[in-house]
């Protein structure tokens, strides 16, 4: 059963994501830049926001923070991870951003620890990104970069069993060999970081 559909984008849309706080808010993004906001309840549905300034490219993944509820962060094809506030819904603020050297096919937050993001960067590998202080997006940097999967890095998640070590296991898939690498962050000051959240 089809609840909504209707023309969000003018070109190729990339991804969506549902709000983590708000059950009736979904972003999106495309090709054609933009990243955009909607509220489900309206029918047919019109955007919240519209921002097509800030991407230099098409809009790859969008997350929005399971501990931060006003927290929503953005990859794109323009090698740059973006961190957004959305406190102020009809027009949120890019609160910090970092290029991460290749275009960032997918983001995952931490399971249990908001300083961190892991990011698919499409030809520069897959990287761990830290926030300095997740409530404000200040900080925004990249911690640790995984460069052994030669072609294109696609898929990036982390092990969210109960009890890992430290940062716990990553598993990375890249494109054109079909590889599936698990391995573990490496950075101790990442690590220590890590056991106050565990």
């Amino acid at each position: 059963r089809v609840d909504h559909c209707w023309h969000g984008h003018d070109l190729e849309a990339w991804t969506i994501a549902a709000d983590c706080h708000q059950a009736d808010v979904v972003y999106s993004g495309s090709d054609d830049c933009s990243l955009k906001g909607w509220d489900i309840r309206q029918t047919p549905a019109a955007p919240i926001f519209v921002n097509r300034r800030e991407h230099g490219a098409g809009v790859c993944c969008i997350q929005s923070s399971p501990t931060v509820e006003h927290q929503v962060v953005t990859g794109s094809y323009d090698e740059h991870v973006r961190i957004w506030d959305m406190r102020m819904m009809t027009r949120p603020l890019c609160a910090a951003k970092v290029s991460t050297g290749g275009g960032v096919w997918r983001l995952k937050w931490h399971p249990s620890d908001p300083h961190l993001l892991l990011a698919a960067c499409m030809h520069n590998g897959f990287t761990v990104l830290r926030l300095s202080e997740p409530s404000t997006a200040v900080g925004l940097e990249v911690a640790e970069s995984y460069e052994h999967q030669r072609t294109l890095g696609y898929g990036a998640d982390w092990c969210h069993l109960k009890g890992a070590e430290g940062l716990g296991l990553v598993a990375t898939c890249s494109f054109y060999d079909r590889l599936l690498h698990l391995w573990q962050p490496g950075t101790a000051a990442l690590a220590r970081k890590a056991e106050q959240y565990v």
